[in-house]
């Protein structure tokens, strides 16, 4: 089970095990003629996780050995990742790519560049991926098919690294847990992590198949896109379809169609969200977290919160 990597005939052996039933962090530096890498690997029973960077001076082949089987979703960060949450929200747009990897050695070609290439792994054991897997989404059952077929490379789905699944592999490299509870912390951000790629994997079906005009989706986004920047101040249903220059009911079928959720849901779940990062990160009261994210009243974010994450604002503080 073992992972390693090739390069001009030089094996590195990165570590013995691919997927271990102890918690375990490894940070490996691969140095060869004209190629440097750095890698910082974190891995258990269900997930492995690699963070790495490598430039290259010329161009050359990188051979990479497996010798179990995974499903594997690829982050390409570009060359302006950072673990910085300011930082690495900028640059080249970041890509995503999702797959089964067979048991198999793999070859990649290096391009010279003068810049460093950055990127994220996701890594699932088979066992812990086939928890996931539902009817009710056709990206699991397609790619669950693929599992099973013999070819060592099968079909790939595409996305993009939105805001919030960089925020995610950002928070997981600077986490403070450590031991069990870090293990617990990462596999609950696995998780949440890859129940993103879902969504926008199968919305992106449902957007391939819709009957809205490119318009009105460009408008859709635009409206997405105002929500996000202003939660905490926001506006109308007809207010944000003046803005973005949609008919209200448009704006409300087509956001729901889009997006798999209604406008306010959306509006509310970023409040909320937003909400618990300034409880957890950030030593304020409730009231002035309420205020933060557009609520007059105190009490009515409260409530908000509880329906939504199960306990009050006041019992994540302790």
């Amino acid at each position: 089970m073992s992972y390693k990597i090739e390069i001009d005939s030089n094996s590195f052996d990165i570590h013995g095990s691919f997927f271990t039933n102890t918690f375990n962090e490894k940070i490996s530096t691969i140095q060869n003629d004209q190629f440097s890498m750095n890698l910082k690997d974190v891995y258990s029973s269900n997930f492995h996780l690699i963070w790495g960077n490598y430039s290259s001076g010329r161009k050359q082949e990188m051979s990479l050995n497996f010798e179990t089987p995974s499903v594997v979703s690829h982050f390409g960060l570009s060359s302006t990742f950072s673990t910085d949450r300011a930082r690495s929200n900028s640059g080249v747009a970041k890509y995503s790519k999702t797959y089964h990897q067979k048991a198999n050695s793999y070859i990649h070609e290096v391009a010279a560049a003068d810049h460093e290439y950055s990127f994220f792994e996701l890594l699932l054991s088979d066992s812990f991926f086939e928890k996931f897997v539902t009817e009710d989404s056709k990206f699991l059952m397609d790619l669950y098919e693929n599992t099973g077929k013999e070819t060592s490379s099968g079909v790939s789905f595409d996305g993009i690294v939105t805001t919030e699944m960089l925020s995610h592999i950002v928070d997981m490299s600077n986490t403070n847990y450590s031991g069990s509870l870090k293990a617990l912390y990462l596999e609950a951000k696995v998780i949440e992590l890859f129940l993103l790629q879902i969504k926008q994997t199968d919305q992106n079906r449902i957007l391939s198949s819709s009957k809205l005009k490119p318009a009105d989706i460009d408008s859709l986004q635009d409206a997405k896109n105002y929500i996000e920047e202003h939660y905490a101040t926001p506006c109308s249903i007809i207010d944000l379809a003046k803005i973005v220059g949609i008919n209200q009911m448009k704006l409300k079928n087509g956001f729901k169609e889009l997006f798999g959720t209604t406008v306010f849901g959306y509006l509310r779940d970023l409040q909320m969200n937003k909400a618990k990062q300034l409880l957890l990160e950030e030593n304020l009261f409730v009231g002035e977290v309420a205020d933060l994210i557009g609520y007059k009243h105190p009490h009515h974010f409260s409530l908000a919160f509880k329906r939504k994450f199960g306990i009050l604002p006041s019992e994540l503080k302790k």
